[in-house]
Formats: C-alpha cells, sequence, structure tokens
C-alpha cells in the first residue's frame, strides 16, 4: 500500500524497537517482496512480521486460504475466515483502518503492542513516515481510533463476564472480588486494587480493608488472568460507591482515678474501642472546659476549687468518624496543703561583698517562694531576693535567710534558715597585676595601670625610683627626669573600699631609665640672599624642650665651613657655585644630643649681571639685516644672549646677534631680548625698543602691446609676504607723465598718451600701500 494522507491530530510517542528484518528496511521501498509475499516497508509487511515474530502464526498474504491484500481487505478476509474481529483492544491484536477514516484515508493497520485503561501504544511502518518505523499512543477519545482489531491469533486471555465487588465500601470494612468468567480454563488470577483509577499500593490480594487514602473514592478491583502460552488479560470490576468513613464501636466508658485535691494528679482511663484508634482528651470542671487541659493526666489548680472534675475522651483514626464519650464527675475538688521536705539554707561565704545565696528548701508543691533577709535576726530593708550581699553596715552581724511560699489554693507557709556565722570583713583579690605602661625615658611620660580588683576599689598611687619614694608622686603618671637616668621606676597601688582591708601591690619594675630623646619641632631656617657681601641669618629651630645650649655650624654643599659657628654668616668668594645650609645642635642634661640641618639655599652668586639697554640697527625691510647691540655690560667676562620677537611671539631659530628679515614679519614690530649670563653671577634680561613696522619690497613685471595708434600698458605687482598687493603707479617718459594706473589684487593697467614713432625708454613707477616700498623699473616700447 502507498503511505496514507497526513493525519490531522498530534500523536505522542511511545517505547518500541524497530526490529524489522534489516535486509527488508535497507532496501528501497516496495523494491522486495517479503517472506510473507507483500511488499517491503508496508504496513501489511510489518504487521505479518509482528504476527510471524510475536504471535507465532505462519500469516502470509494467503493465510488460511483468503487473499488478505491490501490493508483495506484485512477485515472482510479475516470475517471470511471467522476470525474475530470487534472494537476491543489486546495485545498483539491488529489495529485496523478503513479506507477514508480519519485514522486513514486508504486503509491501515498496525500491530497493538501496549492496550492501557484508556490507550493504546502500536507499532507500524509507513505513516508517520513513509516507508519507515513509529510508535504511536492514541487515546479512546481520539479521531485517529482504530476502526477495529483483528484477532489472528487470541494470544490474550479475554474476559467474557466481568468480575464484581461484594461487600461495604467503608474504611475498615471488608471488600472481596469475584474473577469474573474468562475465555479460558486453568487460570491464574492476579489482583490490583485501585482507588479512582490509581493503583493502590500493596493492595494486591482479592479482599480488600479500604482505609483512610481511600476515603471519598471510588474503588475497583483489577484482575489478570494468566495462562502459560498466553499473553495476560485483564478485567475491572464496576466502581464502587464513594468510601465512606468507618465507626468506631464503644466498650467500657472512659473513668477517672485519683483524689479530687488541688494539687493531686488524677488520671483519665480511655476505656475501650474497636478498633483500637488515637486517644485525646478533654477535662471539665463543673461541665466547663479546662483550657489547655488535654493530657490523659491532670493536677487540679486553685481554679478549680470547689468544682467536680470529669474527662471526655476523644478516639480519632484515619477514615473513622470522631468519637466523644465523657466519665462520670469526681466529687467536688478540696484545697492543697504544702509539704515542707528540706529546710530552706544559704550558701556562700558571709563577708562583705560576698554573695549569699538562699535555697528555698523541697516542698511540694513548689509554689511561690517570696524572701526576707534578716541581720541578727533583724529584717534588713529590701534584701527581698534570692542573694544578699553584705555591706559594711552587717560587718560581724550574722545573717539568715526567712522563706515564704505561697499557691494559689494552698495554705501560705513560713520558715527559716539557720543563720551564717558573723560577717567577716572584705577582702580584695588582685586579678590583673599594677604595670607600668610605656618605655621609662628621660621626659617621656609613664602611666600606672591599675590592674584589676575585685571588688571595684577606690586607688592611689605612689612612684619609685630604684625602690626609693619619690615625693609628691602620687599622681596616676609620671616623668622620670635627668636624676633617674639608668634607674628602674615602679608603682605602688593602693587599693581602697569601706568595710575592707586595705591592698597594696608593687608593679614590676621597668627596665633602667633611658635618656630622653630630643625632637625637632621645627627645623632650623636660613633667611637672606646667598651672595657675596649679605649676610645669611639662621633661626634655631624649635624643640621638643628647652635645650640647655644651642650651637652653629654651617656647610657649604656637604663641606663644613671652618670657623663658620655663629647664627650668621656672609658667604665668601670660594663659597660660589655651592648652595649653604646650617648645622644646629641641641644638647640638654639627661637627653642625647641633637643635629638638625636647615634646607640649603640657592648657590652662591658673586653678584648680579648688569647692562646698558639693548638697541637695533638697521632697517625693518624684508630680506635686509638687523643688528642688536649691548653698549656695556658688567661683568666684563658676562656673555650676552639673544632672542628675537615677533610682537609678543619669540622667533623660532632666532637667537643671534644678527637677524635677516623674514616674510612672515612683515606687517609686524621686531624686538630683542638680551639675557647677560656669567658664572656665578645671577643672570639679567634687558628689551630693546620695538623696530617700525616690516615692510616689504614689490616686484613689478611690465607688459606693452601697440594696437589703434596708441600703447597699452599692463604692470603685474608681486609683493612677498602679501597675498593681494594694491596701490597706484606712474608711467613717465623722461619726466614728462603719459599715465597714471591703480592696481588692486597685484595688477594694473593703462593706455598711454600718444607718442612720436620711433623707440622709447619708459619708466614705471609704483607706490605701494602701508607696508610696501615704492619701486621702479625701465621698459622700451617701439611706435610705428
Amino acid at each position: 500500500m502507498t503511505a496514507p494522507l497526513l493525519h490531522p491530530e498530534r500523536v505522542s510517542a511511545a517505547s518500541g524497537v524497530d526490529d524489522y528484518p534489516s535486509r527488508l528496511k535497507n532496501a528501497a521501498q516496495d523494491s522486495l517482496v517479503d517472506p510473507w509475499l507483500f511488499y517491503n516497508r508496508e504496513c501489511t509487511s510489518f504487521v505479518a512480521w509482528r504476527l510471524n515474530s510475536e504471535n507465532n502464526v505462519a500469516f502470509t498474504d494467503y493465510f488460511e486460504g483468503a487473499h488478505w491484500g491490501n490493508a483495506s481487505n484485512w477485515k472482510n478476509a479475516a470475517k471470511s475466515l471467522g476470525i474475530p474481529v470487534d472494537n476491543n483492544p489486546t495485545r498483539g491484536a491488529v489495529a485496523w483502518w478503513a479506507a477514508g477514516s480519519a485514522g486513514s484515508s486508504r486503509g491501515h493497520v498496525a500491530w497493538v503492542q501496549v492496550v492501557g485503561d484508556s490507550s493504546i501504544t502500536i507499532e507500524e511502518y509507513n505513516y508517520l513516515h513513509e516507508g519507515f518505523y513509529d510508535t504511536r499512543t492514541i487515546s479512546t477519545s481520539s479521531s485517529l481510533w482504530p476502526s477495529g482489531f483483528i484477532h489472528v491469533k487470541d494470544t490474550v486471555v479475554r474476559n467474557t463476564a466481568s468480575p464484581t465487588i461484594t461487600g461495604t465500601a467503608q474504611v475498615g470494612a471488608k471488600l472481596t472480588t469475584s474473577n469474573g468468567s474468562w475465555s479460558a480454563k486453568n487460570l491464574t488470577f492476579h489482583y490490583q486494587w485501585l482507588a479512582n483509577g490509581s493503583p493502590i499500593s500493596g493492595a494486591t490480594t482479592k479482599s480488600f480493608k479500604p482505609t483512610a487514602a481511600q476515603l471519598a473514592k471510588h474503588l475497583r478491583a483489577k484482575v489478570t488472568a494468566t495462562k502459560s502460552g498466553s499473553h495476560s488479560g485483564t478485567a475491572s470490576t464496576d466502581p464502587t460507591p464513594s468510601v465512606a468513613p468507618g465507626v468506631f464501636v464503644a466498650g467500657a466508658a472512659p473513668a477517672v482515678s485519683g483524689t479530687p485535691q488541688v494539687g493531686v494528679q488524677l488520671s483519665a482511663t480511655s476505656g475501650a474501642w474497636s478498633p483500637a484508634g488515637a486517644y485525646s482528651y478533654k477535662w471539665f470542671a463543673d461541665g466547663k472546659v479546662i483550657d489547655g487541659a488535654t493530657a490523659s493526666t491532670f493536677v487540679p489548680t486553685a481554679a478549680q476549687l470547689g468544682d467536680a472534675i470529669n474527662v471526655k475522651v476523644i478516639a480519632t483514626a484515619p477514615g473513622y468518624t470522631t468519637m466523644k464519650v465523657a466519665s462520670a464527675p469526681t466529687a467536688a475538688v478540696a484545697p492543697g496543703t504544702f509539704v515542707t521536705k528540706v529546710q530552706p539554707s544559704i550558701t556562700g561565704t558571709p563577708q562583705v561583698d560576698q554573695v549569699l545565696t538562699a535555697d528555698p528548701g523541697t516542698w511540694t508543691p513548689a509554689g511561690s517562694a517570696t524572701y526576707q533577709w534578716l541581720a541578727d535576726g533583724v529584717a534588713i530593708d529590701g534584701a527581698t531576693g534570692t542573694t544578699y550581699t553584705p555591706t559594711a553596715d552587717d560587718l560581724r552581724k550574722q545573717i539568715s535567710v526567712q522563706v515564704t511560699m505561697n499557691q494559689a489554693g494552698y495554705a501560705t507557709a513560713t520558715t527559716t534558715s539557720a543563720a551564717t556565722g558573723p560577717v567577716a570583713p572584705g577582702t580584695f583579690l588582685n586579678t590583673r597585676a599594677p604595670a607600668v605602661k610605656g618605655v621609662a625615658q628621660v621626659g617621656v611620660e609613664l602611666r600606672a595601670n591599675p590592674g584589676a580588683w575585685t571588688p571595684r576599689a577606690e586607688v592611689h598611687y605612689q612612684w619609685s625610683v630604684n625602690a626609693l619614694p619619690v615625693p609628691g608622686a602620687t599622681a596616676r603618671t609620671y616623668t622620670p627626669t635627668a636624676l633617674d637616668l639608668g634607674k628602674a621606676v615602679t608603682v605602688e597601688v593602693i587599693a581602697l573600699r569601706p568595710g575592707y582591708l586595705t591592698a597594696m601591690v608593687t608593679s614590676q619594675p621597668t627596665a633602667a631609665t633611658l635618656p630622653g630623646v630630643i625632637r625637632s619641632t621645627t627645623a632650623p631656617q636660613v633667611s637672606g640672599r646667598p651672595m657675596l657681601g649679605r649676610t645669611l641669618h639662621a633661626t634655631s629651630g624649635e624643640w621638643s624642650i628647652t635645650p640647655d645650649a644651642i650651637s652653629y655650624q654651617w656647610y657649604a654643599g656637604t663641606h663644613p665651613i671652618t670657623g663658620a659657628t655663629d647664627s650668621t654668616y656672609a658667604p665668601t668668594a670660594a663659597d660660589a657655585g655651592s648652595r649653604l645650609h646650617v648645622r644646629v645642635t641641641a644638647q640638654a642634661a639627661g637627653y642625647t644630643t641633637l643635629d638638625v640641618d636647615s634646607a640649603s639655599t640657592d648657590r652662591v652668586v658673586l653678584g648680579i649681571t648688569a647692562f646698558a639697554k639693548p638697541t637695533i640697527t638697521g632697517r625693518a625691510v624684508l630680506g635686509r639685516t638687523l643688528h642688536a647691540r649691548v653698549p656695556s655690560f658688567s661683568p666684563t667676562a658676562a656673555t650676552p644672549h639673544y632672542r628675537w620677537y615677533r610682537g609678543a611671539t619669540p622667533i623660532r631659530g632666532a637667537r643671534a646677534a644678527t637677524y635677516v628679515v623674514r616674510p612672515a614679519d612683515v606687517r609686524h614690530h621686531l624686538h630683542v631680548v638680551v639675557t647677560l649670563k656669567a658664572q656665578h653671577w645671577t643672570s639679567t634680561q634687558r628689551r630693546s625698543l620695538v623696530t617700525d613696522t616690516v615692510l616689504t619690497v614689490p616686484s613689478l613685471v611690465v607688459h606693452t602691446t601697440y594696437a589703434a595708434g596708441r600703447v597699452h600698458l599692463t604692470l603685474d605687482v608681486h609683493t612677498p609676504g602679501l597675498t593681494s598687493p594694491s596701490g597706484d603707479a606712474r608711467v613717465l617718459l623722461r619726466g614728462r607723465g603719459l599715465g597714471r594706473l591703480q592696481v588692486s589684487g597685484g595688477h594694473g593697467s593703462v593706455r598711454l598718451a600718444l607718442l612720436a614713432p620711433g623707440r622709447h625708454r619708459l619708466t614705471v613707477v609704483y607706490h605701494g600701500g602701508d607696508h610696501q616700498t615704492s619701486a621702479g623699473t625701465h621698459v622700451t616700447v617701439t611706435v610705428p
């Protein structure tokens, strides 16, 4: 058969193995006739392969003498042989689609692989993909459901009468399924109970008792019949009604045991129930619920004094209707009484600031204890806690505690503990020794760490040097002096507190006191100009202490200057070119000597160069040379250096005494700056006066023509530094004017006056604008 038209509905994929013989599936479709007399890679060829390989049927195109042919004819062939065709899918059956059905336009067959509750999974060829294997899962509600199922060989045991369930669908009630009727005998049966269509784990026997998990669900029994050599068959019962809750059956009623008295426990018995469930309790006083009383035991409190007590037992089990049963009431609850089993006592040491703790003893019931501490039998104001710390006022007195027990519904009970011995004075505990913080050094402050004291104390200090107290050194800090140099320092801490014995602890000694260190807070400074004939002045700087003595030493570079040990110094010619600084030395008793250098001065110079104002000679015209001159200068060994300027801009490379005027200078003023330099002298600069505006020299080109008895003259003007020169020109013949012309943009022309025939030598004189010089030229013309 050829491939059907594409079906209109999506289908889901299912697992399957294409075990169709390789020789057939690797050849081109319809190129071979298979062993069953169908064309290869057609739906009929694959189903014939499955019937042979899975159903063990020697099926061919002429099975049992009928010609099966195309898939559309398979139903007729089956019916002609009496082979069952129905709408009941079984594993191994042939799913058949009539030609023109929703599932196939030309007819189709497939092999049923799996039968589910509401679907089947088939294996087929030449449907979803032309000439290839596929699997499909088709829902019973799908329009693609097969037109029928052909049972070539009934490989499945088939159910002929459905099984049924007997019993009541109720939690805890037994249900039993029958096997139903089947197409074969000597069968083995297996069972699976389902709740709302889902298998119930472990429910695989013929009978089943619903549990809470099945409450309100519909139950079915699924019976599977098996027989050697056949596929299994399954059948399900009709669903039961919704599973109803189970019902408890009560035997003996609950009861309350015990004496009804405040503080005495009552116990509840749960009674007898079928089935055994979980039990919870509610206790009642005179018929009213007691909040929170939900255990199997209950101890009456003052709130129930005089009330009758009973208990209600609530039986629950998953899937069962809850049942509640109440006990008979007790007699009225009587008041409770305290019983002292262990007398109150005091623990701790009777000493100032040592905590004493009251043990209330042991009472039945525990009750609520209040306390009153006594000193020599007299109540101590405010001492009503579980602990008491004796103060200085309690010194030498005996302490006891009075305990009063209270609880609602109980009579108040009071008793007093045995007294302690007399309260002793407090003693300090030094938990961390005093210490001297800092390095023992002359002029450096030391600080006492008082250590840690229990209890907190008022502390005083006494400093000692080499174990000898320093008079007046009783502050927390101490600064060693020059007298302490090389000696060890200690501090004694004295602890005081009312009611306590005074305690004194001395710190560990410091190392030997070191010399002090003078620090420079402001470095020395040198003022004045480092020049021959001037005097430099040095400050002493500022120091962390006032030195006993200050000294000076002047240096030229890194070399000390012999004899220069005052705070002032006048540079000499030998210092020329050197940078000077002063070293100040500070000295004080008990301190190390400290040298501090000032910053270095500029280099020492012999003086300031001087010279007369420079001048410029020469004409400021393009191409001309200008000369810068310095009339006189000092010192005579100095060298002038030149820098030419165009306006305010330095001219690149113009650093000689002479300068040739350039095109870029046209229309600008020029000047020169002279710097006079000499070794070990301070250089000076002076500026010349500016030149006149730089002029340019025009270049003239004359052209003449002769026409209509007159000479025509054209003048071209080229002026370096100017792009469009303009001006006027005159044409002369031996001083007589022949014509005047205007020049604009570098060009001008004129028609000259009549000339006599012959050769004439004419003079052209050009006068430009503000930035040009005058220029002239000659031209010879011939008049016919």
